[in-house]
């Protein structure tokens, strides 16, 4: 091959558009379908990789992007989230951020209402471990049952308009 047409390839490859084709979770590197090309199994790039680590694995046929110093796949690693006919942006505000997941479940905060919102599809749960408390600022809406542990001390009020206190897990007074 002579020089000219080994750096054109070289500079064709540098970056490529491609499809994720494979993802080994264990590893955390993926194969990329680009042209003809089906890469080794590659590191993608993640939000964070330091003191503080994300781990968002690509989803299979998610369009990437390949990135391959000097030009060599072998070299590359991957530079996920190109949105695609078959995989669209979702529908939000211009400064809204928005996360649509395979089952269905949505969280998105717009900015312009001040509004943070989790959409759970049924069966969906919401854990939360806080060692030293959980404070809401602002009024409680809960719209199905509640269930109190040991040590609950407070008041509500139901839905029919009684007051129930409790203090150390036990109803004190009804009114």
């Amino acid at each position: 091959m002579d020089r000219t047409t080994e750096l054109a390839r070289l500079l064709e490859n540098l970056l490529r558009y491609g499809v994720v084709a494979s993802v080994d979770h264990a590893t955390k590197r993926c194969r990329v379908k680009t042209g003809q090309l089906l890469t080794a199994p590659l590191k993608w790039i993640t939000l964070r990789a330091g003191s503080a680590r994300t781990l968002w694995a690509p989803s299979l046929g998610e369009q990437v992007l390949l990135l391959s110093p000097g030009g060599d796949p072998a070299r590359g690693c991957v530079l996920p989230a190109l949105f695609s006919d078959a995989a669209p942006a979702p529908d939000a505000g211009p400064e809204a951020n928005i996360t649509l997941y395979p089952d269905g479940a949505v969280i998105s905060y717009d900015p312009a209402s001040h509004a943070l919102v989790a959409n759970l599809p049924g069966g969906g749960t919401l854990h939360v471990t806080a060692p030293a408390g959980v404070t809401v600022v602002g009024s409680l809406s809960v719209s199905d049952n509640v269930s109190v542990g040991t040590g609950a001390t407070g008041s509500f009020t139901t839905p029919t308009g009684l007051t129930v206190e409790c203090r150390d897990g036990i109803v004190t007074n009804i009114f």
